[in-house]
């Protein structure tokens, strides 16, 4: 990534920077819609979890498999409702295996669907290369048997039928609204570009965001983007700066998250230490 940026140029890049207002407003709408749209989820299902502990969680959740690798999140997650769920080990790993499935389902239909809307893009699978073609063709095969894997679901899913289409449903929201803002960063910022390219970077978006166990998306994407904007033709000074801008921008507000959260959990234990010692006080004069 550092070698494609020196290519291009820092002075140039700098230049291309995000300026709009609008821009950094969709960012943190996209920052956030993902922990708020998985705490309306957990919630749901943990009822007794305080929905501030649970909407904090979730933003580590989002962290750990963005900025680390992929399903560290959901590792986290199981280990931090062990402590404060009251439920079995495996009630807990097959909700949150459960809502992946599904979040799975929602992301490859979308995905599948773009992709075969860019069939009739041939620039764009120029620009793939095999190993990224390979990829988004495994993706469609997927999306084609979720059919079958609905019908055969209650052999590896143990959510009744309700819930799963209330979380599919508001699965399908929070992607919807996660890509209509993404898209809507990318147009306040370089307007004269036309929805189909905008369309095939976000496919490109999609399809990397898909990669199982792959440390740091984030900037795995902007590395993947900025090779194929000469064959997407698309402006590559801009759309470096506009994505450069994301990623550090998500960086800052995951330093930010990780701090506030572990500050919070360090002051709520100290509330619980201080709450116990006066029930002990209180025990001992009575």
């Amino acid at each position: 990534l550092g070698l494609q940026l020196n290519g291009i140029g820092w002075a140039e890049i700098w230049e291309s920077l995000p300026t709009s207002p609008a821009y950094y407003l969709l960012v943190a709408i996209a920052y956030l819609n993902l922990p708020f749209a998985d705490t309306l989820i957990y919630r749901k299902l943990w009822g007794q979890v305080p929905f501030a502990s649970l909407f904090a969680a979730c933003m580590r959740k989002r962290i750990y498999n963005s900025a680390l690798v992929g399903y560290s999140g959901e590792v986290f997650l199981m280990i931090w409702a062990r402590s404060r769920v009251g439920r079995p080990d495996r009630e807990l790993a097959h909700d949150i295996k459960d809502i992946n499935i599904l979040s799975g389902i929602v992301s490859n239909c979308v995905t599948a669907a773009l992709i075969i809307y860019l069939l009739f893009r041939g620039t764009f699978w120029e620009a793939a290369g095999t190993g990224f073609a390979i990829w988004a063709v495994i993706t469609v095969f997927i999306a084609a048997m979720t059919p079958v894997g609905f019908l055969f679901r209650r052999h590896f899913m143990v959510l009744s039928a309700g819930l799963a289409l209330v979380v599919l449903g508001i699965h399908t929201l929070r992607f919807a609204l996660g890509q209509a803002s993404l898209l809507g960063q990318w147009l306040v910022e370089l307007p004269d570009l036309g929805i189909g390219a905008l369309i095939s970077l976000l496919t490109v978006q999609m399809l990397v965001a898909r990669i199982p166990f792959v440390p740091n998306r984030d900037l795995l994407f902007i590395s993947v983007a900025i090779a194929m904007t000469g064959s997407l033709d698309l402006p590559r000074a801009e759309v470096a700066g506009i994505l450069i801008t994301t990623g550090a921008l998500y960086q800052v507000l995951h330093l930010v998250v990780i701090v506030a959260t572990t500050l919070g959990g360090v002051a709520m234990k100290q509330r619980e230490v201080e709450a116990a010692e006066e029930i002990l006080e209180r025990e001992a004069r009575e």
